[in-house]
């Protein structure tokens, strides 16, 4: 099992994506093992980038790259 993720991306195509580790990590948090409903599910954070008008299924948004990099670094330092 994951503990944490982190997707970014600045393309149509990475919504995909998104979508997908979202339906997963709802999936992972309601579906233990033994059966318990574990509040303590795994953490993911999805991150696209580019404009701040920019409609996506990420649930961050960043203006640049640079930006994606602070904000894991931020991220690592939580």
């Amino acid at each position: 099992q994951w503990e944490f993720v982190a997707c970014a991306g600045d393309d149509k195509t990475d919504e995909d994506m998104f979508r997908a580790l979202r339906v997963m990590k709802r999936s992972v948090a309601d579906k233990q093992p033994d059966g318990s409903n574990d509040h303590s599910s795994p953490h993911y954070f999805t991150i696209t980038v580019g404009p701040s008008d920019k409609k996506s299924a990420a649930l961050w948004h960043v203006t640049s790259s640079h930006k994606v990099v602070e904000a894991l670094e931020m991220l690592a330092n939580a």
